[in-house]
């Protein structure tokens, strides 16, 4: 049994928009979420690697493959999130 866990397959830029979204709310969230900013701050920027440790690991699970795509549009999520994420916590915390 393969694993197919991913969007339907109503086009490649639906992938690439969930991925990069998804990357961003997590990132966003971490940002607001803790309140000492240098945590908030390498959290949210260790999902680069932790992005493409997952994207790596594809490689060894049959059925699924590495995707540069999928690792860019994560990478562009991280830091958009990031980016929103800060302006948020301006807001909240005055930071």
């Amino acid at each position: 049994m393969y694993p197919n866990a991913g969007p339907p397959k109503a086009g490649i830029e639906l992938d690439l928009i969930l991925h990069c979204a998804l990357y961003a709310l997590l990132a966003g969230l971490v940002m607001i979420i803790f309140h000492n900013r240098k945590t908030a701050l390498l959290l949210a920027i260790a999902m680069l690697p932790l992005g493409f440790l997952l994207e790596f690991a594809q490689l060894y699970i049959r059925g699924r493959t590495f995707s540069l795509e999928d690792l860019i549009a994560n990478s562009i999520g991280v830091v958009i999130g990031l980016l929103v994420g800060l302006g948020l916590r301006f807001r909240l915390y005055h930071t």
